[in-house]
């Protein structure tokens, strides 16, 4: 039984491509998905990460202020 399953393993994998292997990155035709991204994967990121950065910045300032204002001394 092992054996019968060793050799129907060893003929599948003569019969499909080392999918492990170092081959040239293919690209999809453009328009193959309308979801398909045109940016890099890590462009968006970065993107994403500067975005949210100047959220909690302007957010952090916008507190300041309204602290500010709130305390009865104005200081």
């Amino acid at each position: 039984m092992e054996r019968a399953a060793w050799d129907a393993g060893w003929k599948w994998a003569s019969q499909n491509p080392n999918r492990r292997a170092n081959r040239a990155p293919r690209f999809a035709h453009p328009l193959r998905r309308a979801a398909d991204a045109t940016l890099a994967a890590s462009l968006k990121r970065a993107a994403a990460v500067g975005a949210t950065g100047v959220t909690v910045y302007a957010l952090s300032r916008a507190l300041r202020r309204w602290l500010h204002r709130a305390t009865p001394d104005g200081s």
